[in-house]
């Protein structure tokens, strides 16, 4: 089986969990010794920080497979693009041009066209009307209207929804990470529910047992360690771990609260974090090389976004014995078993949220009794699973 993987993020051009997701997905598919060509057209890793690189085309063997990246600042420009613009002509006449440079780079006999986002959506049309394929599986991790819009979203919702409209067109299956997701889709479109497959996204944990450790990491110290993994923008309601951390501060809790990530809402962040003077509570890195020990060394990972298709870093904290608390949206309860793994309160229902992380720092047993069943609530999500699930899929498409 050849299969062409067609995304907007893939290392090292990653920013939130497509590039993750991507990523996991190839090195399933190596570890089988499947043939894959990785056909990477950034875009929201250089929109998001706002920079305008040049022209690129970087190809690199992994074994027998091919990673291509290629960067195009007129594809960018034109999902920026504001005001009336004739999205089709214009759009398919940048996309013919970026295929004339493709045509030299990847081969025309591939069973499988697996696109990863909306971004992508022409080219994939495209080569799919060249020959290149007979067969478009496309994932949809985030719908346009999945609860809220996406706040952060570099395109007009006229570019975002043109583009999504044409990837579902020649999309012979849509795999979607949640039956929320699934819902939305056919609210949407005009689509079969048969023809969209729900397949969870998977978490890799570390071979090493951290079961063994964590009765001593919980009882360790008085001091509770809060963490929370996101992109700094409005869906991740920032504003809401500002008012929990005032809240845990006025209760007299004794906590520690860590946040990785970067985002175009950064310096608003801790503008506020200072106006309320909590910088001394808060430790923040932008980039860590192991996300995972910093899930094993927290306690409780909170959660305030505003929507969630899935909510990976969730299921990733749970991994690792790091209890979630999250706001109800979306696809969250499909992860928590909300008082048995985690624990979900309504949006924007700071003081529950608060009610429980002062719960748990006080009966350390609870919080240890929650660890070991958010564990194992874990170990039934995995890419390995998921990844089967695809070939699967992409079998009966052939």
């Amino acid at each position: 089986m050849k299969i062409l993987l067609l995304t907007s993020e893939f290392p090292p051009y990653t920013w939130g969990g497509l590039g993750r997701y991507s990523y996991e997905v190839y090195q399933e598919l190596k570890r089988r010794d499947i043939r894959v060509t990785v056909l990477n057209i950034p875009s929201y890793y250089f929109i998001a920080r706002n920079e305008k690189p040049k022209d690129s085309i970087d190809i690199k063997m992994d074994g027998h497979n091919k990673i291509i990246h290629v960067v195009n600042n007129e594809l960018l420009n034109f999902y920026t693009t504001k005001g009336t613009l004739n999205m089709p002509s214009y759009g398919l006449n940048l996309y013919r041009k970026v295929l004339e440079i493709l045509m030299k780079t990847i081969e025309r006999d591939y069973d499988v066209i697996f696109v990863q986002d909306y971004y992508n959506s022409l080219i994939a049309a495209l080569l799919y009307l060249e020959g290149f394929s007979e067969c478009i599986i496309s994932v949809h991790h985030l719908p346009l209207y999945a609860g809220f819009t996406y706040f952060d979203k570099p395109v007009s919702d006229e570019i975002h929804q043109f583009l999504e409209a044409i990837l579902i067109r020649y999309s012979q299956k849509l795999i979607v990470p949640s039956q929320f997701t699934k819902r939305v889709l056919i609210q949407i479109y005009n689509v079969d529910p048969k023809d969209i497959i729900v397949i969870p996204l998977g978490v890799r944990v570390s071979l090493k047992n951290r079961e063994n450790n964590i009765v001593e990491k919980s009882d360790k110290g008085s001091k509770i360690k809060l963490l929370s993994v996101l992109r700094f923008t409005e869906q991740k309601g920032l504003t809401y771990i500002v008012a929990l951390m005032d809240e845990l501060r006025r209760r007299g809790l004794n906590f520690k609260y860590s946040i990785i990530g970067d985002g175009p809402r950064l310096k608003d962040f801790f503008k506020l974090i200072n106006e309320y003077s909590l910088t001394s509570y808060i430790h923040h890195e932008k980039f860590v090389k192991n996300i995972f020990t910093y899930y094993s060394h927290h306690d409780i990972y909170i959660s305030t976004s505003l929507y969630e298709t899935f909510g990976l870093t969730i299921l990733e904290a749970m991994a690792y014995g790091c209890v979630p608390i999250a706001f109800n949206v979306g696809a969250v309860n499909e992860i928590i078993q909300n008082g048995t793994t985690g624990f979900l309160v309504d949006t924007g229902d700071i003081e529950s949220m608060a009610d429980l992380v002062e719960m748990l720092s006080r009966k350390r047993n609870k919080l240890t009794s929650i660890k070991k069943n958010a564990m194992s609530r874990a170990k039934e999500f995995s890419w390995e699973k998921h990844t089967d699930e695809l070939l699967r899929i992409f079998k009966e498409c052939r």
